[in-house]
């Protein structure tokens, strides 16, 4: 706190001298003004300013010419230009060869160009008669004739290889493909979602109960109703054919028919037990009934 009170009455006592040598103006607090206020003097620096900086800039232009000027009169003193004054008077010596050096440094240029193209035409056909000699490439000249061995066999490599490639990699993802399937299918039948017969016909997993189980989406019940119907409309022996398991894991089929196709079956059962009827007439063969009740001769 000493501090700031200290600068700001060095503060203070710096701007109350201005005023006293009416460097500048100032109003305290009655509103009564101090010091005397000169319209010029707050514009001068400005001006002044602009003035300086005119003339700076005129300089350094006078400074760039007389250099550019000094610079072109020593040229021509060492005769490398020509130059015509004011008067019409020739300064300096003109010459031709002078002129024309850029072109001729073009010229020589592209010349160098073509030469470093010839090179690389040269080592090029150089690297390919190599691998001609060497029979690893073949070529034919002006001539026609052929120069190298033409392998037929490395031609049709990259083909060949590349076939074989895909073969193997579409053998792979088909056998990939059928063991992902191999292991969902255990998978579910370890987690008795679905039931499989191996090759022994042993069940494995648990079977569901059959149609009359409770179906439990829509689509179930319409299997159930289309196979209803079916059994209801077939004409046949076997109205309904149903896969069913013993406790010991076998499988074997369930046929369920109806009561007018029982009554049927117990009739051709007590006609295929009874015993087959012989009989001999003269005037024909022997005359027997098979297990169809066919009547053959």
């Amino acid at each position: 706190a000493k501090v700031r009170a200290a600068r700001r009455a060095q503060t203070a006592w710096k701007a109350e001298k201005r005023i006293l040598a009416e460097e500048v103006a100032a109003i305290d607090a009655d509103g009564v003004l101090h010091g005397v206020v000169s319209v010029t003097s707050v514009a001068e620096p400005a001006v002044q300013a602009k003035k300086h900086a005119q003339e700076m800039a005129s300089k350094a232009r006078a400074a760039r010419l007389a250099q550019a000027a000094w610079k072109a009169e020593k040229r021509i003193l060492a005769e490398e230009v020509a130059a015509i004054d004011v008067d019409g008077v020739l300064h300096g010596v003109v010459s031709v060869t002078s002129v024309a050096e850029p072109a001729l440094q073009a010229k020589e240029h592209a010349k160098g160009a073509n030469r470093v193209r010839a090179a690389r035409l040269a080592q090029a056909a150089w690297k390919a008669e190599k691998r001609i000699l060497a029979e690893e490439v073949a070529a034919i000249d002006a001539d026609g004739v052929l120069h190298g061995v033409v392998s037929v066999t490395s031609v049709a490599e990259p083909a060949v290889q590349a076939k074989k490639h895909a073969q193997e990699m579409a053998s792979k993802a088909r056998a990939a493909r059928l063991a992902q399937a191999a292991w969902k299918a255990e998978k579910r039948v370890l987690a008795e979602e679905v039931a499989a017969i191996d090759a022994d016909g042993v069940l494995r997993g648990r079977l569901s109960a059959g149609p009359e189980a409770e179906p439990t989406s829509q689509a179930a019940h319409l299997k159930l109703f289309h196979r209803k119907r079916l059994m209801r409309s077939q004409q046949g022996l076997v109205s309904q054919q149903t896969l069913c398991s013993d406790p010991d894991g076998k499988v074997f089929l369930w046929l369920a028919l109806e009561p007018n196709r029982s009554s049927r079956m117990n009739r051709k059962v007590s006609l295929l037990c009874r015993p087959v009827i012989k009989y001999e007439d003269e005037e024909s063969d022997t005359l027997a009934v098979d297990a169809s009740g066919v009547i053959r001769i």
